[in-house]
């Protein structure tokens, strides 16, 4: 696991991380070869449950559908495959990485692909959580899955600040500009500021 110490919370404290130029908790520099894991799990994720099939290198094993929980995921996992080195594979979207770094912090390989590089078969027009799981686990187990570049916590919560300093800076210009339309609209003379 790169050198990161983790709270039970899962959050990293800044002087704890790993450098942003040594890539934090991302795979970066790490190639995955599916022939060295044993199991393959394709996870959907949507915000309430997470469906999940597990193939080997034979075929399907098993599909099934739990909450959102990174702890029963791995309690599953830790039940039924203790002894098998498991690979996890999900799409990118809006649940966000919180499920990448739990599984990455329990010391588990885990891909973020982007939906736009899945493969699919032509035609395929059905699309359920169950199947798209089903998916991603026989892509995972092919290695046809290139996982996206994941960013450090500590970077995603610097751009977040930065995003919500960005948004309040442009709500305070356009507040102003309709506070300045209103005096104009009224023929109130807007004061002028002193040094």
């Amino acid at each position: 696991m790169s050198g990161l110490t983790r709270s039970p919370q899962l959050k990293v404290q800044w002087w704890e991380a790993e450098p942003l130029y040594k890539g934090g908790t991302s795979m970066k520099g790490k190639t995955f070869i599916p022939t060295e894991y044993d199991i393959f799990a394709g996870l959907d994720v949507d915000k309430r449950s997470i469906s999940v099939t597990f193939t080997n290198h034979q075929g399907f094993i098993r599909s099934l559908r739990m909450p959102y929980s990174v702890e029963q995921l791995l309690n599953h996992v830790r039940k039924h495959f203790a002894d098998q080195k498991v690979a996890f594979a999900y799409e990118a979207g809006p649940t966000g990485y919180g499920l990448y770094d739990g599984l990455v912090a329990q010391a588990y390989a885990c891909l973020v692909a982007a939906p736009s590089m899945i493969p699919k078969a032509p035609g395929q027009r059905v699309k359920t959580n169950r199947l798209d799981s089903r998916n991603l686990s026989e892509n995972l187990r092919g290695g046809q899955l290139k996982s996206i570049h994941v960013p450090s916590p500590v970077y995603r919560e610097l751009r977040h600040l930065t995003q919500l300093r960005d948004t309040f800076v442009s709500e305070m210009v356009a507040m102003k500009l309709r506070i300045k339309s209103l005096l104009l609209f009224e023929g109130i003379d807007f004061p002028l500021l002193h040094p």
